[in-house]
């Protein structure tokens, strides 16, 4: 075992030791239901299929992957605290191995920045998607490099698969799909075009694999072809909607919006609208009309709100209140350290083998950006791409060594 080696080896059980403290830290926290996947795998234990936690309904509020993890590892002692310690683990380890491919210097520095991430461990010991979603991501890096050989049909298929899975913790990652519009047209240029389609069907047969029974499974229940989730329309009104924009866009970016009361007037308009409240669809398109008037009706309002949105989601540390300062201004000189690195990523010639990931590393930024900019958005939401900013930092820190032979795992 070589010295850069057994360094990662040492990365990779602090970032272990990190997560299983975090339980000890704050051991209320796994019994916190914020999101519902907790009601929602104790209904697939009980036998009760995909429902949610508090009527017992079929729903699609939200995506699958994370409950059906979640109620798998239920039949393990431990098994929700385990499930987030080895995928968080299992993150920071693809991320050295995907350092050592791309031959960066140091490769093991961009696996310490995720094992010390504040936001990954501080989400570790929650039931929300952040430290499953940055596996997924890493994982679709990780089958997607070394990019110094020719793809296979199998890679191809392969890769679908792992964006399926990533689709079905976090929609958000469909907004890849125009990037890799983009990627398919530029690889048509420099690998001959009927290989290049192979692979797109590839792809798209393994994409189909995972996402297309979620949908038939909806259309059964719903009657509706919902394919990621019934949840955008809600996400969307949140930020665009008349008391955001006047408390929070028109005021202070710092502003800790409350919004439990306009979610209660929110309900008091769905039921004098006679939408639904039983029927998901209904409500979630509801939601998307409601949310478009706003923004037609105030295009100011929703400019400001799109670069508060901006802002958060960038933002060094999140707004919080009652937190220690020490603790913040420790999260703000991280990510300070960070996005410098990511900055100056920028500026670097990228070696001409490793552009492709570089490509689709930063449009995995882009389009949670862009999804971001117009729905609800904070700090938190970055955390799926801890893993392309991390190696991007690097890079720009640091830069690749002079050689591009191929290493081995």
């Amino acid at each position: 075992m070589n010295r850069e080696r057994a360094i990662l080896l040492v990365v990779v059980l602090f970032a272990m030791t990190v997560r299983i403290a975090a339980f000890m830290v704050w051991p209320d926290l796994p019994k916190q239901d914020t999101d519902g996947y907790l009601g929602i795998a104790q209904n697939l234990v009980d036998g009760n299929g995909y429902a949610n936690g508090a009527t017992g309904k079929a729903t699609a509020f939200r995506p699958p992957l994370f409950p059906l993890l979640i109620a798998l590892c239920s039949y393990v002692p431990f098994g929700f605290r385990i499930l987030q310690v080895v995928a968080g683990t299992i993150s920071v380890w693809l991320t050295g191995i995907i350092a050592t491919r791309l031959r960066l210097r140091l490769p093991w520095l961009p696996a310490a920045m995720v094992a010390c991430d504040p936001i990954l461990i501080a989400y570790t010991p929650r039931a929300m998607t952040e430290v499953v979603s940055a596996l997924t991501l890493a994982m679709l890096l990780w089958v997607l490099v070394p990019t110094t050989r020719k793809p296979t049909r199998l890679r191809a298929f392969v890769v679908g698969c792992v964006f399926g899975v990533a689709v079905l913790c976090r929609p958000t990652v469909l907004a890849l799909v125009p990037f890799a519009g983009v990627v398919f047209l530029i690889s048509m240029r420099e690998f001959d075009r009927k290989d290049v389609f192979r692979w797109g069907v590839c792809a798209g047969v393994g994409f189909g694999v995972l996402v297309v029974p979620w949908t038939l499974r909806n259309m059964m229940n719903l009657k509706s072809p919902v394919f990621a989730t019934t949840h955008g329309g809600y996400t969307l009104l949140l930020g665009n909607n008349p008391e955001f924009y006047d408390t929070v866009a028109r005021g202070s970016w710092k502003t800790v919006w409350d919004s439990l009361p306009w979610q209660a007037t929110l309900r008091e308009e769905l039921v004098s609208s006679d939408v639904n409240m039983e029927d998901e669809v209904a409500v979630d398109g509801w939601m998307y009309q409601r949310a478009k008037s706003n923004i037609r009706a105030d295009p100011s309002g929703f400019g400001s709100a799109c670069l508060v949105r901006l802002r958060r989601f960038w933002n060094f540390a999140p707004l919080v209140e009652q937190q220690s300062a020490i603790v913040m201004w420790g999260m703000r000189i991280f990510y300070a350290f960070v996005f410098a690195g990511l900055v100056a990523t920028v500026f670097r010639q990228w070696h001409l083998e490793t552009r492709w990931f570089f490509l689709v590393a930063v449009s995995m930024l882009l389009a949670f950006t862009l999804v971001h900019l117009f729905y609800w958005s904070n700090t938190r939401m970055r955390a799926p791409l801890t893993v392309p900013i991390a190696i991007l930092s690097v890079r720009g820190w640091l830069g690749q060594l002079p050689s591009a032979s191929k290493s081995v795992e």
